[in-house]
């Protein structure tokens, strides 16, 4: 998998949680609303005042990027790419991060992302980023590009 482009898709609920005017009313602490436009829903839920209405309790997520988060007993870590299941609270943190993806493709996500499905061109990119600062090294020692006799 690789990541991330925008989605396209429809409004989400959101709950809520401190009151606040929008769109010429005020919208009460615990009422439910609508929101199409992924950058204000991601604004309002950044400065807290909504959350997503289908976060669920606990929930399947993957890692974009390792992750470390503290716990009673141990620390809890994901590599990149990992699948792991995580309370609301930790997930709506790490959402706003950008540092997860929800699973479920109906679950809101920041900024509409989403994984592109197809291959992962890390190590190659990071091949290629090598080869680079080696040729630079080489020119930088005056020895001209080096081509390999295949």
């Amino acid at each position: 998998m690789e990541i991330i482009k925008k989605a396209q898709s429809g409004p989400h609920k959101f709950k809520v949680v401190k009151s606040f005017s929008w769109g010429g009313s005020v919208k009460a602490a615990g009422e439910e609303i609508e929101i199409s436009n992924a950058q204000e829903a991601f604004g309002l839920v950044q400065v807290g005042r909504v959350i997503p209405a289908d976060l669920p309790a606990t929930a399947e997520y993957i890692a974009l990027r390792d992750i470390k988060l503290s716990g009673k007993v141990k620390a809890f870590e994901a590599k990149r790419m990992e699948k792991v299941i995580l309370k609301a609270e930790q997930a709506l943190a790490l959402l706003l991060e950008g540092a997860i993806l929800p699973c479920d493709e109906d679950q809101w996500r920041p900024n509409n992302r989403k994984l592109l499905k197809g291959r992962d061109r890390t190590e190659e990119e990071q091949a290629a980023r090598a080869e680079a600062a080696f040729q630079g090294k080489l020119m930088e020692m005056g020895l001209g590009p080096y081509k390999s006799r295949k």
